[in-house]
């Protein structure tokens, strides 16, 4: 308690003596910019010429004098590229456990889709934020809770929690069965457009719930909208495969040639199962 009063007293005194932004002190502040330096304006010439701020203000001495050898380095089966989206956590998880599958059955190179889970991640998302404005209709639109959830929308940023509840429900694919596609890559637009509609379903649904329609009504209005929210997520990633066979090319042993394997009849579930469900 005497922390929270002194604190509080301390609040209190700082407010007392904040000054404003007077013509005395905005004089003094702009005359010690030192407009007439021959270094000012070389930085103002470049930075205003210049948008990219990060490459003009990097010290290329130091960049040059960094060390990059490192006593521990993890191998890795080629390198993944997020492109234009969020889904750092999604090719993160996945690294992780392609590497454990590349070792189990000696491959060379080996990809896991990230696409498949960003699918059903955006879908999961959807009937969470449908569900949220069921739930919360009865609140003012300008409520805290109701305005976090229309401000945040649906997004690609995740963890590893989220993955895992992915996998072990949607299961996990190889990225030749399921490969990138442009949106998939690119998810601003994407992103923008689901957001909107979820705005205009999330209207609907709180006026259904405010007008006093049945709870079966509201739940086939909700179904319908993501009935067409799966659609437009099809458009943008391609249908998930409800099953595929997995062929894949064993690195040759010495003395001996590659091995070519094919499993039939996998569904996403079972592959995960198989090949990282003790990793999960």
């Amino acid at each position: 308690m005497k922390r929270i009063l002194a604190l509080g007293a301390l609040f209190a005194s700082v407010a007392l003596s904040a000054q404003s932004i007077n013509p005395e002190m905005l004089s003094r502040i702009q005359g010690s910019f030192a407009r007439d330096d021959a270094s000012t304006r070389a930085v103002q010439n470049i930075l205003t010429a210049n948008a990219d701020l990060k490459s003009n203000s990097l010290n290329y001495a130091k960049a040059a004098a960094t060390d990059h050898l490192f006593k521990y380095r993890t191998d890795v089966s080629g390198i993944t590229d997020q492109m234009r989206s969020g889904r750092c956590w999604l090719f993160a998880a996945t690294n992780v456990l392609r590497e454990r599958i590349a070792q189990t059955l000696n491959l060379d190179n080996f990809q896991l889709s990230q696409s498949y889970l960003a699918f059903w991640d955006k879908f999961e998302r959807c009937n969470y934020f449908l569900e949220s404005m069921i739930e919360t209709a009865d609140l003012a639109p300008d409520d805290r809770t109701v305005s976090f959830l229309l401000q945040t929308g649906v997004h690609d940023g995740g963890q590893w929690d989220m993955f895992a509840n992915i996998v072990e429900k949607y299961g996990l694919v190889p990225k030749d069965v399921y490969d990138e596609t442009y949106q998939s890559s690119n998810t601003k637009d994407m992103n923008h457009y689901l957001n909107r509609n979820l705005k205009v379903c999330a209207i609907a649904l709180r006026e259904m719930v405010q007008s006093g329609k049945s709870e079966k009504e509201i739940k086939a209005a909700k179904e319908e909208m993501l009935g067409r929210i799966y659609g437009f997520l099809c458009s943008c990633y391609g249908e998930p495969p409800k099953t595929f066979d997995f062929e894949y090319v064993e690195k040759a042993k010495e003395g001996e040639e590659k091995k070519y394997h094919l499993v039939e009849g996998l569904t996403p579930k079972s592959f995960a199962e198989k090949y990282v469900g003790e990793l999960l």
